[in-house]
């Protein structure tokens, strides 16, 4: 489907019918979109048509005719002062997200018979205050009013019988919503942070409430659970800090409330005790088994909690937010867990579980013989300095994370793995000493430390996740490795006064320079063209770039060392690429095919080199605009809170338009569990199917996984159809590739010397294991000799031009 030109239109014919508009360049305050462009009907409105960008800030007033029978996606998304939108047509389609981000949208009449508000529809729009949903709609998707924070009362209509995910998120005025008598499920975040709900009628039929459902709610005071509820997911009601009991309907078989807490019967598991309950201690009843994720969670009434012995199982949030907390007793027979001067252990001392909150001492030792801090076992505690023996190995997710007066950690090298979010919102943090055995800084592992003024990375970290330094405004310096592999993409978004110490031509290096973060020398340079997981190890020898990047892609892919399979399959999808093109110049249609990949292999074997390739050739061959490559992991899609993953993962997609979306370990998408990855993949099947011709996914990670998890979903089995398998390099290859090293950084190695090197990746290759690093392996080791070869040089007075670039043989021995 060519664009073509109406005046400030462009637009597609779709099958020679009718008129798809496709993009809208003008600056007009009113707009009535024609009903029909050269003789032919206007039936669509595409993908981002209307959607503000630079010139067209200034849509108020907009008139869809009746010819129009669908709204793309994000199709007016971002028209800040749009205020009114009349529909002609009353069976119109709307499609996700269509209207997000209009702000000054006050008011809206949707078309008389609509069937479905989708997805995130109106996400954002921060000035509606009144919607009429016609009775004609039978869902409304997730999301649809997230954001709203003006809407005040909502009538649903009698069909929707599922309030789904997230759906009135966010929508701070929201003071009545009558649910439909239809009512069965209560959706995932549904009502999350409607601070102005005081009450709400909940229908008899009604069978689960979500978790988080009524999260935030700091206005409910009252609710009613019906007879027919028989399910309440984890923190359904945290932070509803006015709520101070629980009222149940006569007949209810499988909840029972016991003082003033919500209990499960059958599971004998404390669900929920009320935020707003005033009461300043509680004994939690003899028989009880279990407390529940956000059993006692932002109750800041509390001070002693004192459990029975039954209690077998503490989930790590139970007490979140219980700010006034200062002591937890447990009986003696407890067979699970033990109490010292407050603090909650594992029976065996293995971990530590839980500080409370409300404790004032500015110093703690964690004791001896303690390997586990548990999950936000500190978080929120008052603490300025936290001593960690060397028993410790792992410290979980949000172990510290809101320690507000927490100056100082050291952290002994004991400590392998540290999880996400382990120090965010630690404002006064201001020295840290990471383990040097680290390998990864996790996700918001210090968003937020507006105090930390420096950081330096270990040396064995690979990647640095989403997030990791976000709004750390006081940073000023990172001291980063070479082996970095991969740094999200926001990893130090809002580090103002930021810069990085990295070697030249190091990933760090590079994406300083792409991000254009100043480096050591306070020098700011222009952004290469692109960043490569797989080439940030610096291997020129497994992607030779000719100096002009936009010719010679097909000699580049035939100057790659090795990958002689992968080459003959990238030359087989191009080459039907160039068949379509011919075919169109000779006025045939083309024919739909997916060019959606899966890249299944070991690191370093060059997938990502191979996707970069992929997206200039289709780029100069008129299959993509752009030509760019936008790499993702997990943490760069899914968010960790409800209903924040689709916009989190629109955006990446938005960002890749014209280009490639190159997912890396796509596998870990689809965890098991309560987990927001699915919501992702189906954010990314939607997208693609709506812009078919628009942009292009690449998923890679090992073998088994990757199929597993596309055998696992039949949206991902039909839309990726293809694989392509990165064999290891062989022995010979990997050789070539460390002499390829050497050249590039005009190195040069003495005989005797190349033999030890190349019976070493000789017996590397023989004895790798099943996630051989391939090319990674061979810059480890050549950094491995480097290191030996300045030691030995680096403390000499007299050197010359043979020293400093000749590896000898004693830089080699014993490697």
């Amino acid at each position: 489907m060519a664009d073509n030109r109406f005046g400030k239109f462009q637009y597609s014919i779709i099958d020679g019918k009718s008129i798809m508009i496709t993009k809208y360049d003008g600056d007009d305050s009113s707009l009535i979109i024609p009903e029909s462009i050269a003789g032919l009907s206007v039936t669509h409105i595409g993908y981002a048509a209307f959607q503000s960008t630079a010139p067209q800030k200034t849509l108020e007033r907009i008139i869809i005719p009746k010819s129009i029978v669908s709204i793309g996606a994000f199709a007016f998304a971002q028209n800040r002062h749009l205020t009114s939108i009349t529909f002609q047509n009353p069976d119109i389609e709307l499609q996700e997200f269509a209207f997000t981000d209009c702000e000054s949208l006050r008011r809206i009449v949707l078309p008389s018979r609509l069937k479905r508000i989708p997805r995130g529809l109106f996400y954002g729009c921060i000035a509606l205050q009144t919607i009429s949903i016609p009775q004609t709609v039978k869902n409304i998707d997730s999301s649809a009013f997230s954001n709203c924070s003006a809407l005040d009362n909502v009538i649903m209509p009698y069909d929707v019988d599922i309030v789904e995910a997230a759906v009135f998120s966010s929508c701070l005025a929201l003071s009545s919503i009558r649910l439909s008598p239809k009512t069965r499920v209560l959706g995932q975040g549904a009502f999350y942070h409607c601070e102005s709900l005081k009450g709400i009628e909940l229908p008899e039929g009604l069978i689960e409430i979500s978790r988080d459902a009524f999260l935030g709610c700091t206005g409910l005071e009252q609710i009613c659970l019906p007879a027919s509820l028989n399910q309440i997911g984890d923190g359904a009601f945290y932070k509803c800090t006015r709520l101070s009991s629980f009222s149940l309907a006569t007949g209810n078989q499988t909840f029972a409330t016991v003082g003033l807490a919500l209990y499960h019967k059958s599971s004998k598991q404390l669900l929920c005790y009320p935020a707003g309950c005033t009461n300043s201690s509680i004994r939690v009843p003899k028989g009880t088994l279990s407390l529940s994720e956000k059993a006692f969670s932002g109750n800041t009434y509390l001070c002693d909690i004192h459990l029975p012995a039954s209690i077998a199982s503490i989930d790590a949030s139970a007490f979140f937010g219980c700010d006034a907390l200062t002591n937890i007793s447990i009986y003696e027979q407890n067979a699970r867990y033990e109490v010292d001067q407050g603090v909650l252990f594992d029976r065996f001392r293995n971990r530590l579980v839980y500080y409370p909150t409300g404790l004032t001492y500015k110093t703690y030792s964690i004791p001896n013989g303690i390997s586990v801090i548990g999950e936000g076992a500190f978080a929120r505690c008052k603490l300025k300095t936290v001593v960690i023996p060397d028993t410790v190995q792992r410290i979980e997710r949000r172990a510290f994370s809101v320690c507000k007066e927490l100056e100082s950690v050291s952290i002994p090298d004991s400590v392998t793995v540290m999880e996400s979010s382990i120090f965010n919102g630690a404002e006064k943090l201001v020295d840290i000493r990471l383990p040097e055995r680290l390998s990864k800084i996790s996700a918001g592992m210090f968003m937020l430390c507006t105090s930390l003024r420096s950081i330096k990375i270990p040396i064995r970290v690979k990647t640095i996740e989403a997030q990791a330094f976000q709004f750390c405004s006081s940073l000023k310096e990172a001291i980063l490795p070479r082996s970095l592999i991969h740094i999200a993409d926001d990893a130090f978004d809002y580090c103002e006064s930021l810069f990085f110490v990295a070697e030249k031509d190091s990933f760090a290096y590079t994406y300083a320079l792409r991000k254009k973060i100043k480096l050591a020398d306070s020098q700011t340079a222009s952004a290469p063209e692109i960043s490569s997981a797989d080439n940030a190890t610096g291997i020129d020898m497994v992607e030779k770039t000719p100096s002009d990047r936009n010719e010679g892609v097909d000699e580049e892919l035939d100057e790659l060392i090795g990958l002689s399979g992968i080459k003959d399959i990238v030359k087989r999808i191009v080459g039907s690429v160039l068949y379509q093109k011919k075919r169109a110049t000779m006025g045939y249609k083309t024919i739909p095919m997916s060019l959606h990949l899966v890249f299944t292999g070991n690191p370093g074997t060059g997938k990502t080199t191979v996707a970069r390739i992929l997206a200039r050739i289709y780029k100069e061959n008129g299959v993509l605009e752009k030509g760019h490559l936008v790499e993702a992991q997990r943490a760069d899609l899914v968010a960790e809170y409800v209903g924040q993953t689709a916009p989190k993962t629109m955006k990446k997609i938005q960002e890749a338009m014209g280009g490639i979306l190159f997912i890396d370990e796509a596998y870990t998408l689809a965890k098991e569990g309560n987990d927001y990855g699915q919501e992702e993949i189906d954010t990314l099947l939607k997208a693609m199917e709506d812009n078919r011709d628009r942009f292009i996914v690449i998923v890679a990670g090992y073998k088994e996984p990757m199929q597993k998890l596309i055998n696992s979903n039949p949206g991902l089995k039909s839309r990726f159809n293809m694989y392509v398998d990165f064999p290891d390099y062989s022995a010979d290859e990997l050789i070539e590739i460390f002499h390829s090293i050497c050249e590039k950084y005009d190195m040069i190695i003495e005989d005797k010397a190349n033999i030890v090197v190349e019976a070493r990746i000789k017996a590397m290759e023989q004895n790798k294991g099943p996630h051989f690093a391939n090319a990674r392996d061979v810059r480890n080791l050549f950094e491995s000799i480097l290191t030996r070869l300045g030691a030995r040089v680096g403390y000499t007075d007299t050197y010359n031009r043979d020293d400093i670039r000749t590896i000898r043989l004693t830089d080699v021995e014993g490697i």
